[in-house]
């Protein structure tokens, strides 16, 4: 099979002319995470297609990142041991050191294209976006199409200075279409401006919200900040709007959604992943707060009702 393979690099790129969405386009409960642009400095665009004949489903390790979309079809990804299911229209973004690798899907076919870039600096809100499944349309889809074509016309260019010039357009592309993403990261500015409050909020977030399997209360956490429980408390719902236990339960509701989606691993894997005791005690956290059982969840999405 034909493969379209284009590299290019820059690497001198002014990062003024990168913008980032308004503060309207994030949604969902906000994490606060100061929000800088990311900045690519090369980048390497390739399709692929199943099923292929011949396919070896090597499992690979680098230290790029790499947008992963599916085009066309279904297809599944293998993550560090996690299997995710893509539909037309979807995506996900894989960052440095995670093992994957592409994985036979009953015979599905799927044409996947794959982004391979280098940032300069990781903000911190892209790592939000790590294993996130998300749809392309919209603004999104618009400069997915225009990056692409960039870089169509970066391959067909012969002329040395042309060339240069339309590779830095296809990098200034990748880096619209990478800061678009940060409305699925769903954050904010920061409300405090107090900058050492902030920094213990951020670390706090990490903590509390990030660390998936992780059995940690608030009140240790604060000891381990030096602050009391009550004081952390007012500084948390004054940087994010909401209680810890609010951004808690909200970001355990959304893996537990995610996997439950587009992972083959079963409920009780899945209460185990996410850090509870037992599949009883997620299941009734997760009823507790969308009034069905996980695996009634999962039979819906499955049969698109």
């Amino acid at each position: 099979m034909a493969k379209n393979n284009y590299f290019l690099t820059k690497t001198n790129m002014d990062k003024k002319i990168l913008f980032l969405p308004s503060e309207t386009d994030d949604a969902g409960q906000s994490l606060n995470i100061a929000t800088l642009p990311v900045v690519p400095s090369d980048c390497h665009l390739f399709l692929r297609k199943e099923p292929e004949d011949d396919t070896r489903y090597v499992s690979n390790l680098h230290h790029h990142h790499m947008l992963w979309f599916c085009l066309d079809g279904k297809g599944a990804v293998k993550i560090d041991n996690t299997p995710y299911i893509l539909g037309s229209g979807e995506a996900l973004l894989l960052h440095p050191g995670q093992l994957h690798s592409r994985i036979p899907l009953n015979g599905e076919k799927v044409q996947w294209l794959l982004v391979r870039f280098t940032l300069q600096n990781e903000p911190e809100w892209l790592t939000l976006l790590r294993n996130q499944i998300f749809c392309v349309d919209g603004t999104i889809s618009k400069l997915l199409n225009e990056f692409r074509s960039s870089c169509a016309a970066y391959h067909e260019e012969t002329d040395p200075e042309t060339r240069k010039i339309t590779a830095e357009e296809c990098l200034l592309r990748l880096g619209l279409l990478l800061n678009s993403l940060r409305s699925f990261a769903s954050i904010s500015p920061l409300n405090s401006p107090d900058e050492e409050n902030s920094s213990l909020i951020k670390q706090l977030c990490r903590q509390f919200v990030g660390a998936t399997g992780v059995k940690k209360t608030f009140s240790a956490i604060a000891r381990e900040n030096g602050i009391s429980p009550g004081h952390l408390r007012r500084l948390f719902k004054q940087a994010t709007g909401g209680t810890p236990g609010y951004a808690r339960s909200n970001e355990l509701l959304i893996r537990a959604e995610r996997l439950l989606s587009h992972s083959q691993l079963n409920v009780s894997e899945i209460a185990n992943r996410l850090g509870f005791g037992s599949i009883y005690a997620f299941s009734r956290f997760y009823k507790k707060h969308r009034g069905i059982s996980p695996l009634q969840f999962r039979k819906k999405v499955k049969s698109g009702k």
